[in-house]
């Protein structure tokens, strides 16, 4: 127990009168002793309700409370930097600041938002405070995401509260819907299909277990989810058009997007698009597409995906952020599309488990190819849905148009459209393929991947994971 204050002891001793201070009633007897910060709101409920127990005249006034855990007079400023509010998550006096960044708390309630969830990371491109948690998403059969429109079809379960959703900009520009959820399933039958203008990010408070498909891919020339984002894809990864009968590039992401193949006489096929990005994927971005010809679409980019669970991450099945495939020129002498790169996939959470099964693919998708005067040239594929093999640009037997290039997987990079045959005749170049995209992996405990997993490209990753 502490002793009188040092000036109340003096006062009594100096004096030259008899001196009684007024004792509070409740001196001695705790059932009836208030608390320490009694009539102040900032902690009430926490901690704080015995931290000054025992305290003679303690009554929070001025600066009785000096040395004692609540450091300041009358508990202002938010102090509560020591054990008082170990614990609770700051319903109180810190309630709505940010994970209590930069504040006292930050030690006490480090990694909380402010109803209490908690992740053992720091969790990337997103503020978890602003977040709250409530339903579950479930994909049994065939799932629909709609990220500009914010809602769900043909789910199993899928979360209803609007308070699940949030629109949030990153710093590149990148416009993403997060989903804050208690639990992500797609069953080994199911899709979940995700689609829309913008990326989207999956916060879990709890386990994500993915033994079905999640797919974040292009088709044709339509973009992932986010992919082909102005802001971003305009200054980087967007592959340059052909110039009247030349191939457009390809988008590039990780890599650079292939060239577009030169169409007879002086036609020019584009470039092909930049690398860009980082390899943590902060902030997360998005495939680009590949560019056009004068008589085609170049393929979209794959989207941005983000998975965030407090636990665990499970991986049976398939992940997929796969490129467009340009299509082919149109006759009389069209150059091929360019095909558009892959996206992003990031997984984090307190454990990762990838098991044998488990696929993550971001490949880029193949150029299509030129045309020539009675045959229209023939579209590239899309980004693989199955395994690392790069995806084919168009090329059709005995046709004089350039082939379109192959879209980049894994190491390999994407190759440039043909250029069209030498002659008289008006003949289209090949669009080049798209580049492949990047993969961040996560984890703050355990990472298991086998070394069966197929990931491709390489994922970059936390030191703990093999």
């Amino acid at each position: 127990m502490k002793q009188l204050a040092p000036w109340l002891i003096a006062a009594v001793f100096t004096s030259g009168c008899s001196f009684s201070p007024a004792i509070p009633s409740w001196v001695g007897d705790a059932s009836s002793r208030p608390s320490a910060d009694a009539g102040l709101g900032e902690d009430t409920g926490l901690a704080d309700a015995e931290a000054d127990a025992g305290v003679q005249m303690n009554l929070d006034a001025a600066d009785i409370d000096a040395e004692l855990p609540d450091a300041e007079p009358n508990d202002m400023g938010f102090v509560d930097a020591e054990p008082v509010d170990l614990g609770p998550q700051d319903t109180g006096a810190d309630a709505g600041f940010p994970e209590d960044m930069g504040f006292p708390d930050t030690g006490a309630d480090a990694g909380f938002n402010d109803s209490g969830v908690q992740f053992p990371f720091t969790v990337s491109n997103v503020q978890l405070s602003q977040h709250t948690f409530s339903g579950r998403l479930v994909a049994r059969n065939y799932c629909v995401f709609d990220t500009t429109n914010q809602n769900f079809s043909g789910c199993s379960e899928e979360p209803t509260s609007a308070s699940s959703f949030r629109v949030s900009n990153l710093v590149n520009g990148l416009e993403v819907l997060i989903v804050s959820i208690e639990h992500l399933e797609v069953s080994r039958n199911g899709v979940l299909e995700i689609q829309g203008d913008r990326a989207a990010i999956f916060l879990v408070d709890g386990e994500a277990k993915i033994d079905g498909l999640i797919n974040a891919s292009a088709d044709l020339m339509v973009p992932g989810p986010g992919g082909d984002n102005d802001t971003i894809c305009a200054n980087f990864g967007r592959g340059s058009p052909g110039s009247a009968r030349g191939g457009g590039g390809g988008g590039g992401f990780a890599l650079s997007g292939g060239e577009g193949g030169n169409g007879t006489g002086l036609n020019a096929g584009g470039a092909g698009g930049f690398p860009f990005g980082t390899t943590d994927l902060i902030p997360l971005v998005p495939g680009c597409s590949g560019g056009e010809s004068s008589s085609a679409l170049g393929g979209g980019g794959g989207g941005a995906l983000q998975i965030s669970a407090s636990d665990k991450i499970t991986l049976n099945g398939r992940i997929l952020t796969a490129g467009g495939a340009g299509l082919g020129g149109r006759f009389p002498s069209g150059g091929g599309g360019g095909g558009g790169s892959g996206g992003s996939i990031l997984l984090e959470a307190k454990d990762l488990d990838l098991k044998r099964s488990g696929i993550i693919l971001a490949g880029g998708g193949g150029g299509g190819e030129g045309a020539e005067p009675n045959r229209q040239g023939a579209r590239g594929e899309g980004g693989s849905f199955d395994d690392a093999s790069p995806a084919p640009g168009g090329d059709t037997n005995n046709h004089e148009g350039g082939d379109g290039g192959d879209g980049g997987a894994g190491l390999t990079h994407a190759e440039s459209g043909e250029d069209a045959v030498p002659g008289p005749v008006d003949l289209g170049g090949g669009g080049g393929g798209g580049a492949v995209g990047r993969i961040r992996l996560n984890a703050s405990n355990d990472c298991d991947i086998h070394r069966d997993t197929d990931i491709a490209p390489a994922a970059s990753k936390t030191a703990n994971c093999p």
